[in-house]
């Protein structure tokens, strides 16, 4: 106990490369690496494949399978903000975000809608912000810029190696 001799690194091997790891070091970078070198080659021919007549169906099926969240969700949400946000402001920034991560992310297309949680979240900073007299979209708006900021540098610091600790 308290000895480094059991400490091995680890080789995780995917597809074209290998990442050397030792179980207690965090590497920054690494995963954010391994992402890019992932999908690199696949890129290109994932927008490529994207624009023929057998896609139609499938771009189709996620419209309709995104839309229809955003559209229920968004009405709920009026109801429960006040009419701060609703359909219209769900449409919008689910349509912008789904545009953002589709070319950021290389997978064009990608399921994107609102959950419960999203709802349930919204609903309660809504009750805190009439509580403490604080604006609810300025508020809302600099929580999701903190939860971005924070998940940008936890994702390039490569603390998602720590998710071992939760599952195992």
């Amino acid at each position: 106990v308290g000895s480094d001799d059991h400490q091995v690194p680890v080789v995780v091997e995917d597809d074209e490369f290998a990442i050397i790891a030792d179980e207690s070091t965090i590497r920054p970078f690494v995963g954010l690496r391994g992402d890019i070198l992932r999908r690199l080659p696949s890129y290109k021919s994932d927008w490529t494949d994207g624009f023929q007549p057998k896609t139609v169906s499938a771009v189709l099926l996620l419209y309709v399978a995104c839309l229809a969240p955003t559209v229920s969700f968004g009405g709920l949400s009026a109801v429960l903000t006040d009419g701060n946000i609703g359909v219209v402001e769900f449409l919008v920034s689910h349509g912008v975000s789904g545009i953002i991560y589709s070319i950021i992310s290389g997978q064009p297309m990608t399921f994107i809608a609102p959950t419960g949680l999203t709802l349930a979240f919204m609903a309660a900073l809504y009750r805190f912000a009439g509580l403490a007299a604080l604006p609810f979209l300025p508020l809302y708006g600099w929580v999701g810029i903190w939860t971005a900021g924070m998940l940008t540098i936890l994702s390039l610091g490569g603390l998602a190696q720590l998710i071992e600790f939760c599952t195992s």
